[in-house]
C-alpha cells in the first residue's frame, strides 16, 4: 500500500491533498471526527501533547477506518484518505514527507498500540454500519 502511494507522489504527498470525490472527502472528515471527538471526551484533544502510545493508536485507527471505509484494503484511494485524515486530525504536529514512513513503521514494527487501534477503527466502522456510538479509540486508549 504505501509502496503505492510512494510511487504516485514520488517520496511523499503532497502538503495538502485533495480529493476529487465527494465521498472521500466525506469519508476523510468522518474519520477525522470521530478521532477528535473521541480524544476530546477522554481530554487528549491536542496531538502535540499526545505521548507516542496515543499517536500510534491514533494512526492505527485512522489507517484501519480509511481501508475499511473506502473498501479498499492495501489500496492507494485508502492510503490517501488515511494520509489526508491524518492531516487533519494531527494538525501542526502532521509532516508530510514523515507520515507514510511512519504508518508503514508502525505497521511492520507489530506495534501493539498501532494493532490496538486498528482493531479499534474497524469496530468503530461496523458501529457506524449499525448507527452505534463510536467508542472503539476511547476503549483503545484506556
Amino acid at each position: 500500500m504505501l509502496e503505492k502511494l510512494k510511487r504516485l507522489f514520488g517520496k511523499a504527498p503532497p502538503k495538502n491533498i485533495t480529493f476529487g470525490t465527494a465521498q472521500s472527502e466525506r469519508i476523510v472528515s468522518l474519520i477525522a471526527e470521530a478521532v477528535e471527538l473521541q480524544l476530546t471526551m477522554i481530554e487528549l484533544s491536542e496531538p502535540s501533547q499526545w505521548s507516542a502510545r496515543t499517536r500510534s493508536t491514533v494512526l492505527g485507527y485512522i489507517a484501519a477506518a480509511g481501508e475499511a471505509m473506502t473498501n479498499d484494503p492495501g489500496g492507494p484511494q485508502a492510503m490517501l484518505v488515511c494520509v489526508q485524515a491524518s492531516q487533519k486530525v494531527l494538525k501542526n504536529t502532521f509532516n508530510a514527507e514523515l507520515i507514510l514512513t511512519e504508518y508503514e513503521d508502525l505497521a511492520v514494527s507489530g506495534d501493539a498500540h498501532y494493532a490496538a487501534g486498528a482493531t479499534a477503527g474497524y469496530e468503530d466502522t461496523q458501529r457506524l454500519k449499525q448507527k452505534r456510538p463510536l467508542i472503539g479509540l476511547m476503549s483503545a486508549l484506556h
